[in-house]
C-alpha cells in the first residue's frame, strides 16, 4: 500500500512539474511583454498604457543603457507642459547594459507590440561600440532574458547563434531551470544572494519607463566609483576600435525604423569633464572619425548632450543623479520636434 501511494505521489509530482513547465513556456512565449524579461515587460506595459492614454500624441521611444534608464525622466517632461494636445511624449525603454545589440533587441520587441511609434532615439556611447574580447555585448546578456521573438537579433549579431538557440530550446523544455531565478527575483528576491538579484534594475520603474536614480551620493562613494571606473575604462580605451558587430547592429536598427517610417536619431548623454578627459587622443580621433561616418552615412538627427549637465550631477562620470536627469530630460524634450521632422525624410 505504501509503495502504491509513493508511486502515485511521484507520478502526481512529475505530472504537476510537466504541466507547470508547459504552461509557463506557453504563457511567456505568447505574452512576453507581460510575463517575460522583468525589465522589458514593465516598460512594455508602460508603453502600452501611455499610448492608450494618449493615442494622438507623437511618441518618441528612447533606447539605451543604464545611462538612459536613470537619465531620461519623461515624467518631468510631462509635468512641465500640456499633455492633452500634440506635444510629443517620451517613453524610456532603456535596458541596463544595452549597447547596439540590446538596443536592436529592445526595438524588435517593441515593434512586435504593434503600437504606433513616431520616433526612436538611440543612445550613442563609444565605450559600448567596442566588441572584441571581454567587451562583447552578447556576453553581458543573461540567456534567461531571451525568447523566440529575439531570434533575428541572435542570428544577426551573436557570436554563436547555434549555441544560443540550443539554450533557448533547453529553456522551453525545462523552464524552471532556466527561469527559476527570474521567478524568484519577481516574487521573493530576498531569498537570493545580493549578487544574483536583478530587481534593482526594474523594481522601481515608473509609469513612463524611468528607473529613478539616487538624489545624493557621498564623497566616499563618489571617490570609490571614480576609482573603479578609471581602471575599467582605461583598459577599454587602450587599443580601442569600433566593433564591426556594433556598427552592423546600429545600421540594422536604423533600417528597422526607416522600413516602418519611424524617425530615428542618436543622443549622446552627459559625461563629466574628468571622464571625457580620460579618453586618450588616439582613441578620441577614432571616435570622432566614426561620428563623422555616422553623420554622413546614416543622415540621422544628432543630439549631443555631453556638456549639458555639470559634473556635480555625474558622480561616477556618466550616470546622472535624479536632479540632473530632470534637467537633462527637459533639454532633450526641446529637441524632440527636430527628431520627429525626420519622418518627412524617411517617408520620401
Amino acid at each position: 500500500m505504501r509503495r502504491h501511494s509513493a508511486r502515485n505521489s511521484t507520478i502526481f509530482f512529475l505530472a504537476v512539474l510537466l504541466g507547470s513547465s508547459l504552461c509557463y513556456t506557453a504563457v511567456t512565449e505568447r505574452s512576453y511583454h507581460v510575463y517575460g524579461d522583468p525589465e522589458y515587460s514593465r516598460k512594455a506595459r508602460a508603453l502600452l498604457a501611455q499610448r492608450s492614454r494618449y493615442p494622438d500624441r507623437p511618441l518618441v521611444v528612447v533606447l539605451g543603457s543604464s545611462r538612459v534608464a536613470y537619465g531620461v525622466d519623461p515624467q518631468v517632461w510631462e509635468a512641465a507642459g500640456d499633455s492633452i494636445g500634440r506635444r510629443p511624449m517620451m517613453l524610456n525603454m532603456a535596458m541596463v547594459g544595452s549597447g547596439p545589440i540590446m538596443q536592436r533587441l529592445a526595438l524588435q520587441r517593441i515593434l512586435a507590440l504593434n503600437v504606433r511609434i513616431d520616433a526612436v532615439l538611440i543612445e550613442y556611447w563609444p565605450p559600448f561600440l567596442r566588441e572584441d574580447g571581454p567587451y562583447h555585448e552578447a556576453a553581458r546578456l543573461d540567456p534567461a532574458r531571451l525568447s523566440s521573438m529575439d531570434e533575428a537579433v541572435i542570428r544577426d549579431h551573436f557570436p554563436d547563434p547555434a549555441a544560443t538557440f540550443d539554450r533557448l530550446r533547453q529553456g522551453r523544455h525545462n523552464p524552471w531551470a532556466t527561469h527559476g531565478e527570474t521567478v524568484l527575483n519577481r516574487t521573493f528576491p530576498r531569498l537570493l544572494p545580493t549578487n544574483r538579484r536583478t530587481d534593482g534594475h526594474w523594481g522601481k520603474i515608473d509609469a513612463w519607463g524611468h528607473l529613478p536614480g539616487r538624489s545624493t551620493v557621498s564623497a566616499a562613494e563618489m571617490a570609490a566609483a571614480r576609482q573603479s571606473n578609471s581602471a575599467y575604462y582605461t583598459g577599454l580605451f587602450d587599443g580601442y576600435e569600433v566593433g564591426l558587430v556594433a556598427d552592423a547592429a546600429l545600421r540594422a536598427t536604423i533600417a528597422d525604423c526607416r522600413s516602418r517610417r519611424i524617425a530615428v536619431g542618436f543622443v549622446y548623454l552627459p559625461e563629466a569633464e574628468f571622464f571625457r578627459a580620460r579618453m586618450p587622443e588616439t582613441t578620441r580621433k577614432k571616435v570622432e572619425h566614426y561620428e563623422r561616418h555616422v553623420g554622413s552615412t546614416f543622415g540621422v538627427s544628432w543630439i549631443d548632450g555631453r556638456d549639458w549637465i555639470g559634473d556635480d550631477q555625474l558622480p561616477d562620470g556618466f550616470h546622472l543623479l535624479s536632479a540632473g536627469a530632470g534637467a537633462f530630460t527637459m533639454k532633450l524634450g526641446s529637441h524632440l520636434e527636430t527628431v520627429l521632422d525626420e519622418r518627412e525624410v524617411t517617408s520620401r
